[in-house]
């Protein structure tokens, strides 16, 4: 008999992924069908439900709101309640109608295993708590030191909780509460999908298309658009690097924006350092090999404490060296002079002189990029995450009996 499996997305926007909803899209693509039952909880059908579809997976609509004070934002409070535990019980007695619908849709299916993306996502772990569904909650925001209240929240409410790096392992352990549910699970690519015999087919086809010359660098910005992902950070390093190298490079940015503002600022700015020719906003990418074969470098600017780096990690797949800011985690997948270089926050002079280095040295980006490929393959892919992932559902399955 397979195990039946709900997954809580926190949330979908059309035509749009974030980082969290790309690694849960692989946790859910990478279970075997044959042993698992997969249903998707969404609160609305965006991209990512709809990705979901596609691989077969039954996909239940219901919203259910995010408790944003667990990773330390205030601003949907409004007055209405201190602190995360305040938060919680205004949710539960407003919320009443969509709470009891998600209720009785768990009794309607009774899953064995309860899956939570983010840490935010309250709500469906209390239901699933109180119901006796063993439950799984990776939280994807990268939590301070201070945030007690935060801790004993995911402790009250889970059976395990997964991470995605050494530095929020560390982090959770500081809680003795937390420290014997903790796993860490790495965010992970299913290698067989990228075609890499394709991607010189696709490179051609993408610099073709943007009227790229085979020997000028193409650079790229491979995250979601907003300030604390550095989109600003980016192209000012852009228009500082086409001072320097002239017509050698071209520069991409491929991401959606989680707020139409934060696009529309980032043009603007790019018009304003006369990068028209120079810069292309290209969109969103659903698969990435119909773009990254096509790139140079890849860089990461991100202001942000990253718990992972999705971004680091889809470019050493595709064998592109990455420069990015030393934030959060990403240190554990960037390793200085070896799949790329890390510089500090807001140096963009020091992201200049890195991407000039590998400018101008095309045998050194392809050996960083050969690097990260193999880093890729012997810590980051479905083979060797998934006999982990396996695991901690047969251990949460033999506590159910």
């Amino acid at each position: 008999m397979k195990v039946k499996i709900v997954f809580c997305n926190h949330y979908a926007r059309p035509g749009w992924l974030d980082g969290a909803e790309v690694s849960l899209l692989q946790i859910i693509s990478a279970l075997p069908a044959n042993q698992f039952e997969k249903i998707l909880v969404t609160p609305t059908m965006g991209e990512m439900p709809q990705l979901a579809q596609k691989l077969g997976v039954t996909v239940h609509v219901s919203p259910l709101s995010l408790v944003w004070s667990m990773g330390g934002i205030s601003k949907y409070n409004k007055g209405r309640y201190s602190g995360i535990q305040q938060h919680i019980k205004y949710l539960l007695s407003a919320e009443n109608a969509e709470i009891f619908r998600f209720k009785r849709f768990l009794m309607s299916i009774q899953p064995q295993l309860l899956f939570i993306n983010t840490g935010v996502n309250v709500l469906p772990a209390i239901i699933g708590k109180r119901l006796g569904i063993q439950t799984v909650w990776f939280p994807r925001e990268y939590f301070r030191e201070d945030f007690a209240e935060t801790f004993q929240v995911l402790n009250q409410f889970s059976d395990q909780i997964w991470v995605a790096s050494a530095a929020m392992e560390n982090l959770l352990h500081s809680s003795a509460q937390l420290s014997v549910k903790l796993l860490r699970v790495p965010n992970f690519i299913d290698l067989a999908n990228l075609e890499e015999s394709q991607w010189a087919n696709q490179r051609q086809t993408l610099r073709n298309r943007y009227g790229l010359s085979p020997n000028q660098t193409a650079i790229c910005y491979w995250s979601s658009i907003s300030p604390l992902k550095g989109i600003s950070d980016f192209i000012q390093m852009a228009h500082r690097l086409r001072e320097q190298h002239s017509q050698n490079i071209k520069f991409f940015v491929a991401g959606s924006a989680s707020q139409d503002l934060y696009l529309q600022q980032a043009i603007a700015q790019s018009k304003a350092l006369g990068l028209e020719n120079e810069l292309f906003f290209v969109g969103f990418f659903p698969c990435s090999q119909y773009f990254l074969p096509g790139m140079d470098i890849v860089v990461h600017p991100s202001r942000f404490n990253e718990t992972f780096s999705r971004t680091a990690l889809d470019a050493m797949s595709f064998r592109k060296p990455i420069v990015a800011y030393n934030s959060g985690a990403i240190s554990e997948l960037v390793r200085q002079d070896v799949t790329g270089f890390l510089v500090s926050k807001g140096d963009i002079m020091g992201l200049c002189n890195f991407c000039s280095m590998l400018i101008v040295n095309p045998e050194l980006r392809q050996l960083m990029g050969n690097s990260g490929r193999q880093m890729v393959e012997n810590h980051y892919s479905t083979a060797q995450v998934l006999p982990l992932m396996l695991n901690a559902f047969s251990k949460l399955l033999q506590l159910r009996r």
